[in-house]
């Protein structure tokens, strides 16, 4: 399989989940009938490869002007809106969380140039929660 930094279209993100080095190559979008009372969301979407994370690689979610929330899923099979998606019933997904820029007004939420927060992942034996952080990677 080749790495996920050649294959890469969009931003490439690395860094450490639950103390396992990460890689995500994230493609950040204006929702598309953004509201005029409030900042454009940008949805998230693509892939992270984490080893031990069982292919949990599918990646949808997004940044609502601030807080940052993205599904770490075997599926990417998605329902609901931008707002409050909702991952199909039998996908299994990690959670994370994290604050990210925001603006004022209407405009467009700026792309964070580092993602830190914290995740929580089902398990056999209960919820698995800990602590995240992703950055951009140079651009060759």
């Amino acid at each position: 399989m080749p790495s996920l930094a050649a294959t890469c279209s969009a931003v490439l993100f690395a860094g450490i989940v639950s103390h396992h080095r990460a890689t995500c190559c994230l493609s950040f979008a204006p929702e598309s009938m953004p509201p005029p009372d409030r900042a454009v969301f940008l949805t998230i979407t693509g892939e992270c490869r984490v080893p031990r994370f069982h292919r949990r690689r599918a990646v949808f979610g997004w940044d609502s002007n601030g807080p940052i929330l993205f599904g770490l899923c075997r599926d990417i099979t998605v329902y609901g809106f931008v707002e409050d998606p909702v991952p199909a019933p039998d996908v299994d997904c990690c959670l994370l969380a994290a604050t990210g820029p925001s603006t004022p007004g209407n405009g467009y939420a700026p792309m964070p140039m580092q993602i830190t927060g914290t995740y929580e992942c089902p398990t056999k034996r209960g919820m698995k929660m800990g602590t995240f952080a992703l950055k951009p990677q140079a651009t060759r």
